[in-house]
């Protein structure tokens, strides 16, 4: 009887010289859940002894860059300084760009969520000029010309002032 311990990826796992055999057990629970339900491509393991920890990589799509992974139980702890040396760390034997980490952070009863990390703060996007003008008074000589940031996602909780930025147009 073929068990999910028989695994070739499983054996794999153990074999890789990482120690913590729960963090192998969620780990490959992460690698079945991308394979499986969320249909990643090319999905392949790197485990890293430094950390005691092995990290998953892949395609979320076809065509798409490779990301990395890193699995975390619920109860684990994750600190920016962490994160920071995990994301040198893949940058190191990566031979793409790597921007940022995606963390699974998986419970007891088989559940995972997703989050994905970045190095860095977001950029914030450039400001753009739009021809939009607003006439004081009875005078059109006299509009002024805003400039206003591209508009954000909905999930940006950041309002936009968009008197901020005007500068008259001579």
């Amino acid at each position: 009887m073929d068990t999910i311990f028989s695994h070739p990826k499983y054996t794999e796992m153990l074999a890789s010289g990482v120690t913590d055999e729960a963090h192998i057990k969620k780990t490959f629970q992460v690698y079945l859940d991308l394979c499986e339900v969320h249909q990643w491509w090319n999905v392949r393991l790197h485990p890293c002894q430094q950390f005691n920890v092995i990290f998953i990589s892949g395609r979320p799509q076809r065509g798409l860059d490779r990301e990395f992974v890193l699995t975390l139980g619920a109860d684990q702890s994750l600190s920016p300084l962490d994160t920071h040396n995990y994301i040198n760390r893949l940058k190191e034997f990566s031979k793409t760009e790597v921007d940022g980490l995606n963390v699974a952070v998986t419970d007891t009863d088989s559940t995972t969520a997703f989050y994905k990390l970045t190095a860095g703060l977001v950029p914030v996007p450039p400001l753009v000029a739009e021809n939009k003008f607003k006439f004081k008074g009875h005078n059109p000589g006299r509009a002024k010309r805003f400039f206003t940031y591209p508009t954000l996602p909905k999930e940006c909780d950041v309002e936009q002032d968009k008197g901020a930025g005007e500068a008259e147009d001579n």
